[in-house]
């Protein structure tokens, strides 16, 4: 299959996917979790998608699906004693490779910027490289990405809407909690939410600054590329 790339402008926000970790954030990102269901579900996934079954998703059946075809297709792994960890925090890095496993991105990371955290040899480099070179990633400053830290809901929009050039006309109401989410990520969301990837939560709240769980990051991606598959046939 032909491998894709991309030359989308910059990004503020940042970056992160997952893969085989142990799904935590950095310094005690957050001490609780809330599994926002608000993330629109896709009536064309296949939830007979075989997959291993993981023990600790009886609370999350709006995943699993979502969770066992990433896995199937080698975006994700599981955390070992075949558990998922579903609530474990979804790292910068981890929403980086996990992008661009998903769509193969190709591009020439000559033009990508050194950041002093990015460990050489890492299964994360060549992918915060990619994504660096592609725009969609700036880091916290311009030597520091944020390895290891949780990556917010908003910065996980950013990521994905700049790596995909998603898109919509389709127009909708504002999220109450619309003047939380920071100027660099406002016309992301926006664009996220017209595509139908995102909606608001019971209040019509989109928690901008909360730390995006592997099993929200999970559906979030399966749903955007079910969107991206569809967009390319019409």
């Amino acid at each position: 299959k032909g491998k894709k790339s991309n030359t989308s402008g910059g990004g503020g926000g940042g970056g992160g996917s997952f893969v085989p970790s142990s799904g935590g954030g950095a310094g005690g990102v957050i001490g609780s979790y809330t599994d926002y269901t608000d993330i629109v579900s896709n009536p064309n996934i296949n939830t007979n998608v075989s997959a291993p079954k993981f023990t600790d998703l009886q609370e999350h059946g709006w995943a699993v699906a979502h969770i066992n075809r990433l896995v199937n297709k080698g975006i994700v792994n599981g955390v070992g004693d075949n558990k998922f960890d579903p609530n474990g925090l979804v790292t910068r890095e981890q929403f980086a490779t996990m992008l661009v496993r998903a769509f193969e991105f190709e591009n020439n990371t000559d033009n990508a910027k050194a950041f002093e955290d990015v460990e050489n040899g890492s299964y994360y480099e060549e992918a915060v490289a990619i994504l660096s070179s592609m725009g969609v990633v700036k880091g916290q400053s311009d030597t520091v990405f944020g390895v290891g830290q949780g990556i917010t809901r908003q910065d996980l929009a950013v990521m994905a809407a700049l790596a995909t050039n998603i898109d919509s006309d389709n127009e909708t109401g504002e999220f109450n909690d619309a003047a939380e989410i920071s100027d660099y990520a406002v016309d992301s969301v926006a664009k996220m939410k017209k595509c139908g990837v995102l909606s608001g939560d019971e209040n019509n709240n989109f928690n901008p600054k909360a730390y995006a769980t592997r099993a929200e990051a999970a559906k979030i991606l399966s749903v955007i590329m079910d969107y991206m598959e569809q967009s390319a046939t019409k």
